[in-house]
């Protein structure tokens, strides 16, 4: 199944002492309810002034490699989510729904 890396904030909350390396207080965690499939929510670090966070704004998520072995989901507002390689193509999932994949 293909998901699009869209959707709106749902809830979030702010870490206030560091964690896990590479990670650097504070920092947000956000819940985001995809744009389709309708229903769908993922939690991702948020790229974004804490102050910014609203329920309900738009969010755009990419894939961040954080070691060889895991990779973790990055939302931002829309508009400072694109970059020159960056592409609209869906993430995808495996027949379970329960890992995000690589951008196709």
């Amino acid at each position: 199944m293909d998901v699009e890396p869209h959707g709106t904030l749902y809830s979030w909350t702010v870490v206030g002492h560091a964690t896990l390396p590479g990670f650097e207080s504070p920092y947000a965690v956000v819940l985001v309810e995809l744009t389709a499939p309708v229903g769908v929510r993922l939690l991702g670090s948020y790229d974004g002034e804490l102050a910014d966070l609203k329920i309900g704004q738009p969010l755009t998520a990419r894939p961040v490699q954080v070691t060889d072995e895991v990779h973790l989901l990055s939302w931002s507002h829309p508009e400072t989510s694109k970059n020159p390689d960056d592409t609209d193509g869906a993430v995808a999932t495996d027949d379970h729904d329960t890992e995000v994949g690589e951008y196709q």
